[in-house]
């Protein structure tokens, strides 16, 4: 996992944590700059073979509202999404994007990569925690 991806999580955990204590918000708002300057450098070049990376990104967007981060991320999976290969990392990304897109397509090849995983004896809980966020975000 790309050193980078790891601090948009960190930050994204520590801005989560500032949340509910309004004495914090000033430490919130400076979490906040840190994990849109971040965002913003990693957006630059993502590719959709860096999941990790639009993962953390689809995250980060919880905290910041860019719009634009979210297209770019958006960009990147609607024009690949049937490139990916299957694994849970790929079914999640593609539940998130299903979830600000509503892009049927996009559902139907999550669903095909979780059978697609199944039959070959996939990890069952990476498989079953894809299959749930999948679920969460159709809202079924």
């Amino acid at each position: 996992m790309k050193q980078s991806v790891k601090e948009i999580k960190q930050l994204y955990e520590e801005y989560r944590a500032c949340l509910g204590e309004v004495e914090r918000r000033s430490e919130a708002a400076e979490l906040r700059k840190k994990l849109e300057t971040l965002c913003r450098i990693e957006q630059e070049e993502v590719k959709i073979e860096e999941m990790d990376v639009l993962l953390a990104l689809l995250d980060a967007y919880e905290v910041t509202r860019d719009e634009g981060m979210l297209q770019e991320v958006l960009d990147v999976v609607s024009g690949h999404w049937n490139d990916l290969a299957s694994s849970p990392e790929a079914v999640k990304l593609l539940a998130y994007c299903y979830y600000y897109v509503e892009e049927e397509e996009c559902m139907e090849r999550a669903w095909k990569m979780v059978e697609e995983l199944k039959e070959k004896g996939m990890e069952e809980e990476k498989v079953v925690e894809a299959e749930t966020i999948l679920r969460e975000m159709m809202n079924e």
